[in-house]
């Protein structure tokens, strides 16, 4: 599979599978005589592992860190558990205070619900009565 057909499974720009082949989190992509990368599945998987993780917020560092464990070996595993069950505290940490920060904010948006229908209540309900009186 081309880089182009990648990109778009993924919802990736070819520039960002690009940048992580640089940077080493996709090493070993082939290529094709022409010199244009073929992607396997494998690479697909791991691409597919790689946006999870950075839309989790893990940091290319650390994803680095991991999958280097990876590629080294299953004499690795406790390590890359260690990685994983830190990402997972993380993200639980994190969800605390996204759900704290949108209990604040539906609070916030029921108090300007009552407060703007109380004021459009009167506003109209005083408009009518100006309107009968006259």
């Amino acid at each position: 599979m081309n880089i182009k057909s990648v990109s778009q499974i993924l919802s990736l720009s070819p520039d960002t599978i690009r940048y992580y082949e640089k940077i080493g989190l996709m090493p070993h992509v082939s290529r094709n005589t022409s010199g244009f990368r073929e992607f396997n599945e494998q690479d697909v998987a791991r691409l597919k592992f790689i946006t999870c993780f950075r839309k989790a917020g893990v940091s290319i560092d650390r994803l680095t860190e991991y999958l280097k464990l990876v590629d080294e070996g299953p004499h690795t595993i406790s390590d890359r558990l260690d990685i994983l069950t830190s990402e997972k505290e993380k993200l639980e940490q994190k969800r605390q205070e996204l759900s704290h920060a949108i209990e604040t904010l539906e609070h916030k948006i029921a108090n300007y619900q009552d407060t703007v229908s109380t004021l459009e209540n009167h506003l109209f309900h005083e408009r009518k009565e100006k309107t009968e009186n006259a």
